[in-house]
C-alpha cells in the first residue's frame, strides 16, 4: 500500500479475516501471514494466466483433438502430426496446471504437493525446451548449409570479378 499499488480484493478479504489472536501476536506475525497470503494469491493468478496463455495445447489433441486446418498450417504435402513426446509433455503440463489450480484453491494448500507439481512442470518444460532447441539447431544448421552453398557461388563470382577488374586495369595500363 505504501508503494501505491492496489491490493486485489480477494487478498484484502483474506487479510480482513485474519484471526484476532494473530493480530495480537504482533506486527512481525501479521507481516508473515500477509506475505504468505500475497504469495498464495500471486500463485493463483499465475496459474490462471498460464492456463490462458497455453490454449495451443488443444492443437496437440489434449482437449478435443486437432483439426486439419491446425495441422496443415503451412500447406505441407501431408498433414503435420504432433510429435508424441511433445504431445505427452503438453498433456502433462495441462494436467499439472489443473492440479496446481485445485491445490491452490484450497484454504491451506500443501506446500509439499506444490513442490511436486512444480518439479513435474519444470521437468516437462525442460523436455519441451530441449525439443524446441533441437528443432532450432536443425533449422540453423540447414540455413547455414544453404547460406554456405549460396555464398560459395557468390564468392566465386566476386573473386572472378576481382580478377577481371585487375585484368582490365592491366589492359588499360598496358603500353604494348
Amino acid at each position: 500500500m505504501i508503494k501505491g499499488d492496489r491490493m486485489p480484493l480477494p487478498l484484502l478479504h483474506d487479510i480482513a479475516l485474519i484471526d484476532n489472536a494473530e493480530w495480537e501476536a504482533g506486527p512481525e506475525r501479521i507481516a508473515e501471514l500477509i506475505a504468505g497470503m500475497e504469495e498464495l494469491h500471486d500463485l493463483r493468478t499465475q496459474v490462471k494466466d498460464l492456463k490462458a496463455q497455453f490454449p495451443q495445447a488443444e492443437i496437440f489433441g489434449t482437449a478435443g483433438g486437432a483439426t486439419p486446418e491446425h495441422r496443415a498450417h503451412n500447406h505441407p504435402p501431408e498433414l503435420i502430426e504432433p510429435v508424441a513426446e511433445m504431445k505427452g509433455q503438453l498433456t502433462l503440463i495441462w494436467a499439472q496446471l489443473d492440479h496446481a489450480d485445485q491445490e491452490l484453491s484450497k484454504p491451506r494448500p500443501d506446500s509439499a504437493v506444490l513442490r511436486i507439481i512444480g518439479g513435474r512442470l519444470l521437468k516437462a518444460t525442460r523436455v519441451l525446451l530441449g525439443y524446441c532447441a533441437g528443432l532450432a539447431d536443425k533449422f540453423l544448421q540447414s540455413a547455414i548449409e544453404e547460406l554456405g552453398k549460396e555464398s560459395g557461388k557468390w564468392m566465386v563470382r566476386i573473386i572472378a570479378g576481382g580478377v577481371l577488374l585487375k585484368f582490365a586495369e592491366k589492359l588499360i595500363q598496358a603500353t604494348l
